[in-house]
């Protein structure tokens, strides 16, 4: 993924589901994030990602640490 594409991702990420909340460090999940999803639990407060080819991955908007333990 070329890194202008991957910036893409991330500033549409935060766009969409972070309005300016500090809540997860979204340059940890850099090259990673391959498509983003706009499907969203908004009641649950989970968000749908295709990470790594894996599109159940899920970001916990209550414990955005989850993506930490993924990418370490």
């Amino acid at each position: 993924m070329s890194r202008e594409i991957s910036d893409k991702l991330r500033f549409s990420f935060i766009n969409k589901y972070i309005k300016g909340k500090d809540i997860l460090d979204i340059g940890s999940t850099e090259g990673y994030i391959h498509k983003l999803l706009v499907e969203a639990n908004k009641d649950k407060k989970f968000y749908t990602l295709d990470v790594d080819g894996n599109p159940d991955f899920k970001v916990d908007l209550n414990n955005p640490k989850n993506l930490d333990k993924k990418f370490g």
